[in-house]
């Protein structure tokens, strides 16, 4: 039997089910569904062309099958259904073709989805190990290693899954992340390496360490200044509570070597000034698409701390974090190095204020309890 009848059997088979697969029968037919497959079919050879890869022979029997575009579970929710040629390239991040969704999907194939916020793909490059065409399960808005489903070892597999099982069976085969020394350590090299292409901002760099231990050791006299702090490379705190896929993403470009350098550098920060608590925000914008921001705009920016008290009256009283953010595109037009911050309510950039002029500037301000100007950029004369 070749795939192309196995999976007309499958479908079959679904159909006849139980009443969820008579109406999903129903509707194909009535939205001429053999037609919606045979235009996706036909726009295989452009889609492999664009995406510079050959889609598995399993998916290709699916579309020619023509016995169906979507099936059901028991859960009315959890309803597949494939997508289009234009979704397709609305999806995809592979060849010319950059989508809106999260970095996490580049170089897989999504070709589907479900009403559940699920999308599904293959792995056409083999990015995971388990073979070109094996099958995965997602959120749409991003994944991480740990939370992804094999759905499939391939298409076929893949529909047998939801044809003959009330609930969809899935595995997670990767372990949760654990960050260690060495990892840091290499992310650390890659900075150092990259730095030394210019021994002045690879000087700055060490410069830099060394005044915030200075901030740092002369603040923890300070009763209640210091809450948390690991300046010490030679200990696992500073790379313990780090994510590490954000370096390996493409995003680790963007961003300024010396601003990146400290950011490694300080680990786990978390301090306390007359304004309240100020931490290191290690969802690295870029990374995170869904970092929770009313602000749009503020995506173009190196946001590296939050502050879980507000110093500015909030507009929604649900929102609690102040950003502070650095403008390494100079923006703002007060320097590649300026720091600023601004209330996460959705306020305009007007309303940013500039604190400091760099990040080594800034810590020492907190570390010292030095009161900010928190007169909004769009109020200076």
């Amino acid at each position: 039997m070749t795939n192309v009848e196995k999976i007309k059997e499958i479908f079959e088979n679904y159909y006849q089910r139980d009443e969820i697969g008579i109406e999903a029968h129903k509707a194909f037919v009535q939205e001429q569904g053999q037609l919606h497959m045979k235009k996706i079919l036909d726009s295989v050879p452009e889609l492999e062309g664009k995406f510079g890869i050959s889609l598995p022979e399993t998916y290709k029997a699916f579309l020619e099958a023509g016995a169906g575009f979507g099936m059901s579970t028991m859960d009315n929710c959890d309803k597949f259904y494939a997508f289009d040629r234009d979704i397709i390239l609305d999806w995809n991040m592979m060849g010319d073709v950059h989508a809106c969704v999260a970095d996490s999907f580049e170089d897989v194939f999504v070709f589907g989805a479900d009403y559940c916020d699920s999308c599904y793909f293959m792995d056409v490059k083999n990015k995971f190990g388990f073979g070109k065409e094996s099958v995965w399960k997602s959120y749409r808005s991003g994944f991480e290693q740990i939370d992804l489903e094999l759905v499939g070892n391939d298409f076929v597999e893949f529909l047998e899954n939801f044809a003959y099982n009330k609930e969809l069976k899935t595995t997670k085969p990767f372990k949760p992340y654990e960050p260690t020394v060495e990892d840091g350590e290499a992310i650390v090299k890659i900075i150092e390496e990259r730095a030394r292409a210019d021994e002045k901002v690879y000087q700055e760099i060490l410069e830099a360490e060394k005044k915030i231990d200075e901030y740092v050791a002369s603040a923890k006299t300070k009763v209640k200044v210091i809450k948390k702090k690991n300046v010490n490379k030679d200990q696992l705190g500073i790379y313990g509570n780090m994510i590490i896929e954000p370096f390996k993403s493409k995003y680790f470009d963007k961003y300024p070597i010396k601003s990146l350098a400290i950011f490694i550098y300080l680990g786990f920060f978390k301090v306390k000034n007359n304004y309240g608590y100020f931490f290191k925000n290690y969802e690295m914008n870029g990374y995170y698409q869904n970092l929770s921001t009313k602000n749009e705009e503020l995506f173009e920016y190196f946001r590296f701390i939050k502050n879980i008290t507000p110093m500015f009256t909030s507009k929604d009283r649900f929102e609690h974090n102040d950003y502070v953010f650095q403008d390494y595109q100079n923006k703002l037009g007060r320097g590649t190095e300026a720091v600023y911050i601004i209330h996460n309510d959705g306020r305009p950039m007007e309303e940013a204020c500039y604190v400091a002029k760099d990040m080594v500037d800034f810590i020492r301000k907190i570390c010292e309890d030095e009161p900010f100007d928190l007169t909004p950029i769009g109020e200076i004369k």
